[in-house]
């Protein structure tokens, strides 16, 4: 309640938590679509999360009186994603490399 400061809707979206979910809260459908670039398995407490083979999303439908939400997973090539990570100079490569290798 507190996190959603008195905002109603149908379906209310959010993300930065990396992890894809639909759960209902007072009658509101709650969305996290996940993440298309670094979806986690899970997110232990004083460790780095694991990450998913897969690019994770949502899709919203709306039809007459009707409300949808699919969660989706796209799986992703691993050895291109390592490629493509090992010519950056992302801050966290290190990390990103052991997860797609």
């Amino acid at each position: 309640d507190e996190m959603l400061q008195g905002r109603r809707g149908t379906i209310m979206a959010g993300g930065h938590t990396h992890l894809q979910m639909v759960r209902q809260h007072h009658g509101v459908l709650i969305v996290n679509p996940g993440s298309v670039g670094l979806p986690f398995r899970d997110h232990p407490v004083n460790r780095p999360p694991t990450l998913l083979g897969h690019a994770e999303y949502a899709t919203i439908e709306a039809n007459g009186g009707s409300v949808g939400v699919q969660l989706r997973r796209v799986p992703v090539d691993m050895k291109a994603m390592a490629a493509e990570i090992a010519a950056t100079d992302n801050p966290i490569r290190g990390y990103l490399l052991e997860q797609y290798q």
